[in-house]
């Protein structure tokens, strides 16, 4: 290589001799070296944490591939820069094929040894989800430095790959190789689960010993990996303790209270910044605040107003990510109508902000206009996501639109998402919905690995329609499978088996759980009455752990008059008045009507 530092744009043969040459940005300049040598990027390129992947259209990446295929010639050796510049731009577009041609290339060369090309090819393809080609590519590097292992426990943490990630951590030091700023900052990425906050305590004690703790990057690091790991106290512990904190680590204290559910707390942190006035608010605050609003079941409507308006006076107006963050918050608010103003406002649409619309109009019950919707969506281009599938098929299901239904799952199959769980288990629901039982128990018998849902799932779709038989004896193999029913899945049951007549089976499993809830209580009341066993029923609703509800007293009430047992009956509905005083003109007619009844048969009988 040249010794000269290469200017920071790389001019590229002609794709087409008719057009003119095609000029890609290089941000870094490369001093000379020879092969066997480090180089130093002007950008850093090694010293950066994992960073999340950038998406850009296709065309963008058809381009890069064909600069590739041009540029670097069979038999010819590019410069060290070439390299560096193609295989960085290959992992930021996600370009895994030109990243396979540029690999492909050095190996012709016999460059795959050299660290800094190696480290480059590792990064490459972590960012672009190949894991086992980057082991590979990272074992044949000779002489690892911290960059390299800093860019595979990066990889491995980006990829959802914790464990590993943090065992890569030990390796290095067992190497001997002191860990950087970075390194620190790619482990903490990894810790990203409850189970592993020892993990995250352990790397914390190790920051502290480097003389790190007092970093602003690190320790907002570290706020970020505590509450991902649960440790909501550890992690404003660290947050208040910090010497000096920038808009980023304000934004994580209220991004992790927010993504908690303590909405609360995350618009009490925002006020203390407000107070601070150091910093101005940016899109990630707004965005962690909206998600606050958000978080109870009801959401915190006005105020969710409050920070929509903020966003637009500080000129966020126009950004996607906080409209679709928006319309998911008016959603969660109830407020289907604003939520569908911000989403008519996004111009043009995106499939992301299709998406979210699609999935706040299924999830407030207006299934036609979901489906609709997806039909526009379909006649603009846009493509579909795993989110928006699961909307549509639950729009299917309570429309029990069949016909629907299938050519959904057949735009699934054409989107090769056939097979993720989450689809498979949605279709299930779906044609059980719409009680075509053999296309659910297809799909069901199809799926690889059967989760506590998919099992619930079939086993409710052939108890609706009457087959209870076949519904419990699904449950037995659920059982033999070795998965645990969870409460949705005794409910089934217990309703299946007080249809079925079978109230020794549904008490069997009723004394199994460990903590009914009251709606199992209400199923065990329906089944005792259904049999006739009134005096057990009353029993169960008079010792309940929690105070009966209007449903489970009409549940006894309806089998008394079933069963003509008018004293009981008349408890019954006193009861109901009791709990439930809107329902007393009902229990009085139905009180009523068994009398009535019983006198006809009496007078029958005489």
């Amino acid at each position: 290589m040249a010794s000269s530092a290469l200017h920071t744009r790389l001019h590229l043969r002609d794709l087409d001799q008719s057009k003119k040459p095609i000029v890609l940005a290089m941000p870094f300049s490369v001093p000379g070296a020879p092969g066997g040598k480090d180089l130093k990027c002007g950008a850093a390129v090694f010293d950066q944490p994992a960073l999340p992947l950038i998406r850009e259209p296709r065309p963008r990446i058809r381009e890069l591939h064909d600069a590739v295929r041009i540029n670097l010639l069979p038999g010819a050796r590019a410069e060290f820069s070439a390299y560096s510049w193609f295989l960085q731009e290959c992992g930021r577009l996600n370009a895994l094929a030109a990243g396979k041609l540029v690999h492909a290339h050095i190996r012709s060369m016999r460059l795959e040894h050299d660290r800094f090309l190696g480290n480059l090819v590792v990064d490459m393809y972590g960012r672009c989800g190949r894991l086992d080609e980057a082991a590979a590519a990272f074992q044949e590097i000779h002489e690892k430095n911290v960059f390299s292992w800093n860019i595979w426990i990066g990889a491995n943490a980006m990829n959802g790959q914790s464990m590993a990630a943090l065992e890569l951590l030990k390796k290095m030091e067992l190497h001997g190789i002191k860990a950087t700023r970075v390194t620190f900052l790619n482990a903490l990425s990894a810790c990203a689960a409850p189970e592993l906050l020892a993990q995250a305590r352990s790397i914390v004690e190790k920051i502290t010993a480097a003389g790190m703790d007092r970093d602003v990057l690190v320790a907002t690091a570290v706020v970020s990996a505590y509450a991902r790991c649960g440790a909501m106290a550890s992690a404003r512990e660290v947050f208040d303790a910090m010497p000096a904190r920038n808009i980023v680590s304000w934004n994580a204290m209220i991004e992790a209270y927010a993504q908690h559910g303590r909405g609360a707390d995350a618009i009490a942190v925002f006020r203390l910044l407000e107070l601070e006035g150091t910093f101005q608010a940016n899109k990630i605050t707004f965005l962690a605040l909206i998600e606050a609003c958000s978080c109870s079941w009801q959401g915190n409507l006005g105020t969710g107003r409050l920070f929509h308006h903020r966003a637009i006076a500080s000129g966020f107006h126009t950004d996607e990510s906080l409209k679709n963050s928006l319309v998911n918050m008016y959603s969660k608010c109830g407020s289907v109508e604003e939520a569908r103003q911000v989403f008519d406002s996004i111009a043009p649409r995106t499939a992301i902000s299709c998406s979210v619309m699609i999935t706040t109009l299924a999830q407030n019950g207006f299934y036609r206009e979901a489906l609709e919707l997806y039909r526009e969506m379909q006649e603009e281009g846009l493509e579909s996501n795993n989110m928006t599938f699961l909307s549509l098929l639950e729009a299917s299901a309570h429309l029990t639109a069949l016909g629907q239904g299938r050519r959904i799952h057949a735009s699934i199959i054409d989107y090769g998402l056939a097979r993720d769980l989450l689809i498979q288990t949605a279709l299930v629901y779906m044609y059980g919905k719409c009680a075509s039982l053999d296309e659910a128990r297809e799909v069901f018998e199809s799926m690889e690995r059967k989760n506590v849902v998919a099992w619930t799932s079939i086993i409710a779709a052939y108890s609706q329609h009457g087959h209870c038989e076949e519904s419990l004896e699904l449950f037995r193999r659920m059982a033999l499978d070795g998965v645990m029913p969870n409460e949705v899945t005794y409910g089934t049951l217990l309703s299946t088996c007080s249809h079925a007549g079978l109230v020794d089976e549904a008490y069997d499993n009723f004394v199994e759980m460990k903590n009914p809830r009251l709606t199992h209580y209400r199923c065990m009341v329906d089944a005792l009455g259904r049999a006739g066993k009134l005096d057990e029923a009353e029993d169960l609703l008079n010792n309940m752990p929690f105070e009966p509800d209007s449903v489970a007293w009409v549940l006894f009430l309806g089998a008394c008059k079933t069963h003509g047992s008018i004293e009981r009956g008349s408890r019954a509905a006193e009861s109901i008045r009791e709990v439930a005083p809107e329902s007393a003109m009902l229990c009085t007619s139905s009180c009523r009507g068994m009398i009535l009844t019983l006198a006809e048969v009496d007078t029958r009988d005489a």
